[in-house]
Parts: C-alpha cells; structure tokens; sequence
C-alpha cells in the first residue's frame, strides 16, 4: 500500500527542513559561534612579571614580562618606564594570531634613564575583540647599584683532620640580604656577632664557622649580597690536614648476637620493608635462616649496610636548615671517658673470627662499662632531636647554633625532650647498649653544618682558644673591648 502523493511531499519537506537546521547548527558551532566567541568575549589579557626580581642592581641585565589571551588573542602590548616623573617608552608591538608571549627587555638598551630610587613599569595589553578589552599592570622595581662593602681579614689556622675555621668579617649595605662563604658546592651563612657577643653591637660584623673536610686548598668565595642582587666577592682558600685513622677490630659477642641484634632486626622490619623493599632472598637470608649462625651473620649485614644509611638520613634531615645564634661561650666538654675509637678511625666488625662490615667513626666511640651512666650536655643549646635512631639506639642532637651540632648515641634513655633549651652540664641521657652498641658505650660526635668533625677541635682547652676565642678576641681588642683571655694565655694542652 503506497501513500498520498502529498504525505510524501510532506515527510520530504520535514526531512529537508531537518537537514537544512543541521547544516545550521554545525554552521553556527563551527563557525559564527567561535567567531562570536572571539570577537565579542568579555575576559581581559594576563600580565605577570618576574616573580624572583627582587629590583634591579648593576647586575640585572634583562626583564620578563608575560603576557596572554585567549580566545580573542593579542592586539598590542605597550610597556613604559617612568621614574621620578621622566616617561620613556621602552617597547609597543602589534600582534595577530598570538594567544601567548614573554616580552624580554634588555636593561642595557635603557640603563642611562634609571637613576636610584624605585622604577614604574607600566605595561599594557589590548586584546582582538571588537571593543578590545585592555588590561593594565604597573611594576615596581627598587633601583640599586651601589655595592655592598664586605671587609674580610682571616687568620691562618694550622690545617687539621676535619678543620672547622672560624671567621669574623664585616658586611656592610643599607639593605643587606645575605653574607656568607661559598665553599666546596655549599653556601654557608653567617651570623651577627652579637649574637656571640652582645658588646658586638655593629650589625656589620658577623661570625662564621666552616667545615674544611679537604688536604687540597679549597678555593673559597666570602660575598656580600644585597636585596637587588649586587653581590661582591673576596676570594679565600682553606684546607685541612687529612692524617689516616688507625684500624680498629670490634668483637660482637655471642651475647650480643643473640639479644640485642636479633630484638633490633625484628623492630625494625617493617621500616626495611617499608622503604627498601627487601628481596626475598634478602628476606630469606636475614629471617628464615639455614642455621643459626648464618641468622645472626645476615642480620647484622642487612642492618650495617641497609638500615644504616636509612637513620643516617633521619639525622642529616636535622642540618639542612641554617642554624643562627649561639647558645655557648665557653668550650665544649666531650663526655668523661677514654674513646676506643677517635675521630677518623675505621670500625672493623668482627663475630666468630668473621668480619661483617666497616665503619668510620665520625665522632668518639667512649666505653662506659656500666649501663645508666649520665651523659652531659657538652655545652649550651636547644635540643633538636630525641628518639630512637634504628642502629644508633636512643640519640640525642643539641643545637649549639653557629651551624655546630653535639650528637649522643647508643643511649639507655633520652631526660630531655626535643625543643628543651639545655645548659653545659645538664643531664640530657643516660648511657646504654641500644642499637648496634656491641657493649654498653656513648658515641659522640659533632658537626659544623652538617659536616662531621673531630670534637677535639672544641672540647680541648688550647684548640678551642686559638680557633675560637682567639679569634672573637683580636676583634674585641680592635673595638676596644676587654679580652675573654690575656694575650699570654699559655697553651697547656
């Protein structure tokens, strides 16, 4: 049955009528609606400047500007200069088709019209709409190019093993950012005097404690930098005396093994598994042992030489920030005792005449025979750390500030809790076995910025006066200001 020629006509017109509003629809998507997108929206450019530009020194020789639109684009970008009323007319540009751009401009093409004092940039942008929306964005920018003064007179020290020099210097701006050394890749900071010595009433003078850890000449660089940039340099040299340590054998004993190795492998599993992911093999090895000699021989292993490296990075996490102020003034008192192993000397670990690892010691490894010993602060500070440290036991870290840390391990217990202000002398601990301490022991050691150095240099009296007191006392005697010691203190030790 076929239909009316008209009902024919009609669905045929419907379906034309349907094409034709299609064909419109993608015509207006495709076509007018971007086009109106484009020419009619109502969103303004974007102007950003160089977020780390501080000013503008001597130094500066370029600065950024970016600036963006989108969907119309940018029509033109103007940026002016004007300062202490002078206009100039430092850039102006037609764009098309661009949605994006960074506009660099080159100080040296207008370095004659910048004078001291604060610089306007003003820059704006247009962008293609029909009624072409604009956006305005004024910069300031201090003008500075005067240096700062930076007065720097060491005094040659003897090199040392593990050298810490101290170095008092002037630096002198009306807006000083930052003094310091360059030495060996580090930047070290230093401190006001004052906070050593309140009679170093200039903020120009400052003190400054470096670990000098090379028997080569270090090629060092004392700056001075101000809030703009403008940085002048003195260059210095430093260097230590690296003698060898002596070897020294550990006896780990049957005791030892059994006991506090294998208490300390279980408690500490599940960081291993944590952050290393232990193999099964490892795994294996150190937990579903054959016999029980290769238990304790792999125990160990995976602790020296896995777990290790792991509590070494929770303590050196402790000095990645600068350390200001001092907390001390006289020297530092190591703990009582005679060490069995000295700063620099290697540890050789040895069970049932096998050898299962070395150490260097960084610090001093002193035998206190007993368990519950007091251990005392070696001088003034806050106390930063105080906790369990994996194979170091219980440990203890005060802050002394000037970048030196003191560091006690191996502890029974802490008796003081981390942010405690302590003075030289206080009970901070009690000495133990804790961790890999094959026998009741205190290891001491400490750093200057982070970097380990032979506490002798501040716990002997004679050291400590000729690297420290020393030196802040040719600075007193210079401001006329008495002396912590005579001229003809006389060396004893």
């Amino acid at each position: 049955m076929s239909l009316p020629p008209h009902t024919v006509m009609q669905r045929a017109k419907w379906v034309l009528g349907g094409l034709v509003v299609a064909l419109l629809a993608v015509l207006v998507t495709s076509q007018i609606y971007p086009l109106m997108k484009k020419n009619f929206e109502l969103t303004r450019p974007k102007i950003s400047g160089a977020a780390e530009l501080r000013g503008m020194s001597a130094q500066t020789k370029e600065i950024v500007f970016n600036v963006s639109d989108a969907p119309s684009g940018l029509c033109s970008v103007v940026i002016e200069l004007d300062q202490a009323g002078q206009k100039t007319l430092l850039f102006r540009k037609a764009y098309e088709d661009v949605y994006e751009t960074s506009i660099r401009l080159q100080v040296e093409q207008f370095r004659e019209k910048l004078s001291e004092g604060d610089a306007r940039f003003t820059v704006r942008a247009q962008d293609c709409t029909l009624w072409g929306n604009l956006t305005e964005r004024v910069f300031t920018y201090g003008v500075d190019t005067a240096l700062p003064i930076l007065d720097a007179q060491p005094s040659a020290l003897p090199p040392l093993r593990g050298a810490s020099h101290v170095l008092i210097y002037g630096a002198h701006d009306s807006n000083l950012f930052k003094s310091g050394m360059a030495l060996d890749k580090h930047d070290y900071l230093g401190t006001p005097a004052a906070s050593v010595d309140p009679r170093f009433a200039s903020a120009d003078l400052f003190v400054l404690v470096l670990p000098v850890l090379s028997k080569t000449p270090l090629a060092g660089v004392l700056f001075a930098e101000d809030y703009v940039g403008n940085r002048v340099e003195v260059s210095l040299s430093f260097s230590s005396e690296l003698t060898a340590g002596a070897q020294k054998n550990v006896g780990l004993s049957a005791e030892f093994m059994s006991g506090n190795l294998k208490r300390l492998a279980q408690a500490q599993l599940g960081l291993l598994q944590a952050k290393i992911k232990l193999s099964r093999d490892e795994y294996n090895r150190a937990f579903l042992p054959k016999t029980e000699k290769e238990e304790v021989l792999e125990k160990f292993k995976l602790l020296h030489t896995k777990l290790r490296p792991l509590n070494d990075e929770t303590i050196n996490n402790l000095f990645m920030s600068e350390k200001f102020g001092a907390g001390f003034h006289d020297q530092f008192a190591c703990p009582a005792g005679s060490p069995f192993a000295k700063f620099g000397d290697s540890l050789r670990y040895v069970y049932d005449n096998d050898s299962l690892g070395t150490q260097e010691s960084h610090g001093l490894f002193i035998r206190t025979g007993v368990v519950g010993q007091k251990v005392y602060a070696a001088n003034g500070g806050s106390v930063i750390f105080a906790g369990d440290d994996g194979v170091y036991g219980y440990t203890l870290v005060i802050d002394h500030g000037l970048g030196i840390t003191s560091r006690y391990s191996h502890l029974r217990a802490t008796a003081a809790a981390e942010g405690a202000v302590v003075r030289r002398g206080d009970v901070i601990g009690f000495s133990g076995d804790s961790g890999l301490a094959p026998f009741p022991l205190i290891y001491f050691e400490m750093r200057v910025h982070g970097q380990a150095i032979d506490p002798n240099e501040w716990c002997n009296a004679g050291e400590f006066y000729q690297r420290y007191t020393m030196r802040l006392d040719e600075v007193r005697k210079k401001l006329g200001l008495d002396v912590e010691f005579p001229l003809e203190f006389k060396l004893k030790h």
